[in-house]
Order: C-alpha cells, then sequence, then structure tokens
C-alpha cells in the first residue's frame, strides 16, 4: 500500500477536491473525493483532545457551534486509559455538568475525551496573527480541590496559572471553560500544559483569529 501525505497543502474554505489518475496499459481510471471544508475552519483550528475521529459538533454555552477534529500537532501527554473512558463517554451516556443540557447529542460531544500528563504541548499551525484561544476542561476523577492544579503557557508567557478544575466547578465530571488572547509570530501556536499537583489536562482547544 502506497501513502501520499500532502502535509504542506492547506485546505481553502468550501468544497476542495482531489483527484487520483491511474493508468494501467492502454486504461485509464480516475477517481476523486471530496472535503467540504466551513468557513469557519479556513482560518480557525477546533481541536478534541484524545479524540481519534473528526466531525464533533459542539453546540453548549461554553463553546457555542463549531466542527471539532481530532487530537492533532500535540507532543507527549496520553489518552485516558481504557478504565477511565468509562468515567466519561458516549458509551456511559454521563450527563456533563455545565453544558446546559444532559442529552448526547447524535454527532458526539467534544467533552468526552482527553489528553494529560505531566508536562505535554501542542504546536498548532496557523497564519502569523493574533488569536483567541478558548481552552475547554473537565475533570474526569479527581473528586477533591488541590488534587490536580496545573500552568498554562500560550508562545512561552503565562496564560492560565494554577488551573484548578475542581476548585473552579466544585463538582467531578464538570465543563468549564478558559479564554486568553495571544500573538504569534512563527507559524505556530506553542501551547504547554505542565502540572503543578498531579497531571495536567486538557478536552478541547479552540483556536479563532481575530
Amino acid at each position: 500500500m502506497k501513502v501520499c501525505n500532502f502535509g504542506e497543502v492547506a485546505l481553502g474554505a468550501g468544497v476542495n477536491t482531489i483527484t487520483a489518475v491511474g493508468t494501467h496499459g492502454s486504461e485509464t481510471v480516475t477517481d476523486f473525493v471530496n472535503w467540504n471544508l466551513p468557513e469557519k475552519n479556513a482560518t480557525n483550528v477546533y481541536i478534541a483532545a484524545g479524540q481519534l475521529t473528526s466531525g464533533l459538533v459542539s453546540n453548549d454555552p461554553l463553546l457555542g457551534s463549531n466542527v471539532y477534529g481530532s487530537d492533532n500537532y500535540f507532543l507527549n501527554g496520553d489518552l485516558p486509559p481504557l478504565s477511565g473512558r468509562s468515567n466519561v463517554g458516549l458509551s456511559a451516556a454521563i450527563a456533563i455538568a455545565g453544558l446546559g443540557t444532559t442529552t448526547i447529542p447524535e454527532k458526539g460531544r467534544v467533552w468526552d475525551m482527553w489528553r494529560e500528563g505531566t508536562d505535554f504541548s501542542y504546536e498548532i499551525p496557523v497564519a502569523n496573527g493574533t488569536y483567541k484561544v478558548t481552552l475547554g476542561f473537565l475533570e474526569p476523577t479527581v473528586t477533591a480541590a488541590g488534587a490536580r492544579v496545573f500552568n498554562v503557557n500560550a508562545e512561552g508567557g503565562v496564560a492560565i496559572a494554577n488551573m484548578d478544575i475542581y476548585q473552579a466547578t466544585g463538582a467531578i465530571r464538570s465543563a468549564t471553560a478558559r479564554s486568553f488572547t495571544t500573538t504569534v509570530a512563527d507559524g505556530k501556536l506553542t501551547l504547554n500544559f505542565a502540572g503543578v499537583q498531579g497531571r495536567a489536562i486538557v478536552s478541547n482547544i479552540a483556536v479563532e483569529r481575530q
């Protein structure tokens, strides 16, 4: 099997078509596939941390309505072990507090997985400029304030200090979000998550051009 990687090719807003042409003797076979990229996703980046599939739709008061892609651009960090994924997830049908709904949308929720670790990063390729970054946090396992505390740096500077999800929400499996602005000058947005007490964690990332 041959794999073609067009990592340097950026998709544009609207329909993007790739066409493959093969020849065998006198016969020519052509096939194509279309990718339809929403306008917002052409300039912004939405990542569902820990997710292996794309097309997850947020539809809640914290994140608004956006289409999130699978987990990408990360350095280090871990997915939750299989035993932990039943605490929060589509199969468990557990309500997540802070979202204004107890139903599970058909296309899934961007809060159902996460990436965690003592020190991990994301290096997200974006055009130079100013961005609003919104990070979604959910505490899947800790049941007391102070048990999980971490810092988030953006472009080398402190963006969120001593984040304690349980202290902020007052409950396990309760969602919250934090936003900040940062300026990118090197073609990539670098976010670093480092544990102060326990492991840092993030559920979703939204990077929106200002």
